[in-house]
């Protein structure tokens, strides 16, 4: 593993405290970091000193990619293969020390620190999935439990992470909530007390068109409330809240004000603004917008002025860009502009320092690094 000088001393401190954030410098202009894959999704270190990339490398196999952070120039300095699968999403913990990484047929755990600081295998634990069809992943504000969208089973499960640090595995699945169909995006609410989940299929109805053509007209999906500390004690009662959507919400994203919930529509080339409060009457007050095309990733930036959307474009295998919603405010919000990216930006985050997007470009092997404007 290549070292980066007078990086590593603090580094350790900062991944387990989830403290320092921006210890290291923003990228001053664009940056595209080449990876040894297809990159899925990022998460970043709360320094702003590295981004753990999930990769796909083929039908089952997969990585993740540690790109570090020297004087605002990203570059990859190392890859870790995953024991199965193909890296899908992932998720850091909020206090820095895992990672969890989605890869369809499990379910692994990574020990972050280890994955940026050593030579040594990161991996804590791995949990098969088996048909399941792990896709994104989402730890509580207390990092006890984590969960686990299932696109395949129509359901989230639910882990007890003390269970997983010790090795028991399956056992360590407390359970599963049921869902609409295809479950996808998972986001937190900003308190810790909710996860919201997307559905792509909730019902029986035949409103959406096959997105790639044949098939079936299908139901339009859902957007779910979960309460978190149900989830823990009471899981057929978990689910709280839900909005009827348009066709195959994918992604959710909520404001750090937990005053806006975002939603991607790939089938219908727009996002939707949710007033969370809303969902628990199942008459949930929306603002539409049309974004582009089959739109999935979603990043708010932390001061609430701006939504990104990936329009990935992904089944008419054209160029991706990126589209700018401001402010990220339910019922103000309006397209502001729309930037060229390459073939398939997928997952969106931003880094800690509050201003630089980060996009996995799945289409183009590489990661973008975008300082955004004022």
């Amino acid at each position: 593993m290549r070292v980066w000088p007078g990086c590593f001393c603090a580094i350790a401190a900062l991944l387990l405290t989830g403290q320092g954030h921006a210890a290291c410098p923003s990228p001053a202009a664009d940056q595209t970091v080449a990876v040894p894959g297809h990159p899925f999704a990022a998460e970043a270190t709360s320094d702003n000193c590295h981004l753990f990339a999930s990769l796909s490398q083929g039908p089952a196999s997969g990585a993740v990619a540690v790109l570090t952070n020297e004087k605002g120039s990203f570059g990859v300095t190392r890859s870790v293969r995953l024991p199965r699968g193909s890296g899908a999403g992932l998720a850091l913990s909020h206090d820095g020390s895992m990672l969890a990484v989605s890869t369809g047929e499990a379910l692994v755990l990574l020990d972050a620190e280890k994955l940026v600081t050593a030579d040594e295998d990161p991996l804590i634990a791995t949990v098969p999935e088996g048909s399941h069809g792990a896709v994104y992943t989402q730890f509580s504000k207390d990092d006890a439990l984590l969960f686990v969208s299932e696109e395949d089973s129509a359901s989230i499960a639910v882990l007890n992470v003390a269970a997983l640090r010790q090795g028991q595995g399956s056992k360590a699945v407390v359970g599963r909530i049921a869902t609409g169909q295809a479950p996808v995006g998972l986001a937190l609410s900003p308190d810790g007390s909710r996860l919201f989940s997307t559905s792509q299929i909730a019902g029986i109805s035949a409103e959406c068109m096959p997105e790639q053509g044949g098939g079936r007209p299908h139901a339009k999906g859902a957007l779910l409330s979960i309460d978190v500390a149900k989830a823990a004690t009471d899981l057929r009662h978990a689910v709280v809240g839900m909005a009827k959507l348009g066709c195959n919400p994918v992604r959710v994203a909520v404001t750090a004000d937990g005053h806006s919930l975002w939603v991607s529509e790939r089938g219908d080339g727009r996002v939707l603004g949710i007033d969370p409060s809303s969902l628990a009457s199942g008459g949930a007050r929306v603002t539409r917008i049309e974004v582009g095309k089959s739109p999935v990733g979603l990043a708010i930036r932390p001061d609430g002025q701006q939504l990104w959307i990936a329009d990935s474009d992904r089944f008419a295998n054209g160029g991706g860009a990126l589209a700018l919603v401001t402010p990220a405010i339910a019922g103000e919000a309006k397209l502001a502009s729309t930037i060229r990216v390459g073939a398939f930006p997928r997952d969106l985050r931003f880094l800690p320092d509050g201003k630089t997007l980060v996009a996995a470009l799945y289409g183009e092997d590489a990661v973008l690094l975008h300082p955004t404007e004022p």
